[in-house]
């Protein structure tokens, strides 16, 4: 259901009246009546069109537009090419600049001089009030330590976005290596890095405590704090809430929840809130959209536990499902992206690993070499796999349902070819 609904949310289609509503009631007394096929299809379709009519009722005109004036803007978030702001009436505004989004984080208040048309923030001047929330506080002076212990900047600033989400401190050769490979998603915290916090910290624990739910609720608790000194992004809170769910499956029913409802439940306590203004968010779009494209198509079953072969195919499954969604926010997608983001797992693990210490002491001289030389092979090698990128055209649409095919039939029916070996 929650599938159909993002459908109909996306889908431009334009409905006078709530038909969902006497669509839904239909349904219900169908199933009332023991009707379970005819009723099932009418809460679905209900649920698509449910989702049509709440995007047409948000839609109302350009949002975001603000004469010349100063303005005080929150800032929803950032990355290295500029900041979302919230606009007084409840839209966005985008500001670019990779000045400003140095100075400012998730939370800020951001005093512009300037105006703003078509969801762009057009800035003379502009001054940042801290935010005083403790976690940015947190996530700030943890900038800070790293900017402060690490001299060089590729490595610092590395580390902090990787570690405290600050991206900010990025520098326009840097942005411009992991943007031309693909491979930006690495440097935005998400549920990859949830994930491997996780399980790190699992295995220390269970070292520590053995494996009772102490482990387990201690894990959970270290990985709900990160999420929240990360700026508490959409990519990050909803893995989050897939683990509380995976784990409290585990201790009510001694099994884990299937993970397609985990994710719709995700998105569920998310709209919830964050209100329909989560649903317009690329940082959400593409993390919703990565994570039901690999439980739908990513599983595959070669035996053996042949990673790679693993990984592999679940970077082919997210950039081919993807590369419309990055093409129309993006203006390109990557075809090198699926290597590009293998070949960047081992070294960004190594960086956040030796990133670790740094927070802790001011790291030795060998310490800090390692880390840079770390850095240094790791954006020499993302140099050899730039690439412009293509746009995604209309004609494509024809290759990529075949190969979504393609790729749940490799991913689900590995037996298949394993009776030719």
């Amino acid at each position: 259901m929650i599938i159909l609904f993002l459908a109909g949310y996306y889908t431009p289609m334009i409905t006078k009246y709530p038909a969902w509503l006497p669509l839904l009631g239909i349904g219900i007394l169908l199933l009332a009546a023991g009707r379970r096929v005819p009723g099932a299809v009418a809460v679905f379709a209900a649920s698509f069109l449910l989702g049509t009519w709440i995007a047409r009722e948000g839609t109302g005109g350009e949002t975001g537009d603000l004469p010349t004036g100063v303005w005080s803007l929150e800032v929803l978030s950032g990355n290295t090419g500029g900041v979302l702001l919230e606009a007084p009436d409840g839209g966005t505004l985008w500001l670019e600049g990779n000045k400003v989004a140095r100075c400012c984080s998730r939370g800020d208040t951001l005093h512009v001089l300037g105006r703003a048309s078509g969801g762009f923030m057009d800035a003379c001047a502009f001054r940042v009030s801290r935010s005083g929330n403790p976690w940015d506080v947190v996530r700030r002076s943890l900038h800070g330590t790293i900017t402060e212990r690490i001299s060089s900047r590729p490595t610092s600033s590395l580390i902090s976005a990787l570690l405290t989400g600050e991206r900010g401190g990025l520098t326009r050769e840097l942005r411009e290596i992991f943007r031309s490979t693909g491979t930006s998603h690495l440097l935005a915290l998400s549920g990859l890095h949830v994930g491997m916090l996780a399980t790190a910290i699992l295995m220390i624990l269970r070292k520590l405590f053995g494996k009772g739910w102490t482990s387990l609720i201690g894990a959970l608790f270290v990985c709900g704090v990160y999420t929240l000194i990360s700026g508490a992004r959409p990519s990050t809170v909803r893995a989050w809430i897939m683990l509380v769910m995976a784990a409290t499956f585990w201790w009510k029913f001694g099994r884990s929840p299937g993970m397609l409802s985990a994710w719709s439940a995700a998105v569920v306590v998310m709209v919830l809130a964050w209100g329909r203004g989560i649903l317009e968010d690329p940082g959400a779009q593409m993390s919703f959209a990565a994570v039901l494209s690999l439980l739908l198509l990513g599983r595959w079953k070669t035996g053996g536990g042949n990673l790679l072969l693993s990984a592999g195919h679940a970077g082919l499954v997210v950039t081919i499902c993807l590369a419309p969604l990055i093409s129309h926010l993006y203006g390109v997608f990557n075809l090198l992206a699926p290597l590009a983001t293998l070949v960047s797992i081992p070294f960004m693990l190594a960086v956040m690993f030796l990133g670790v210490p740094v927070l802790l002491f001011h790291p030795p001289a060998a310490l800090e070499n390692l880390s840079e030389w770390t850095v240094y092979l790791w954006l020499e090698i993302l140099k050899m796999m730039r690439n412009p990128g293509i746009a995604y055209k209309g004609w494509m649409a024809a290759i990529t349902v075949p190969m979504i095919f393609l790729l749940w039939f490799t991913g689900r029916r590995m037996g298949f070819f394993r009776r030719f070996r």
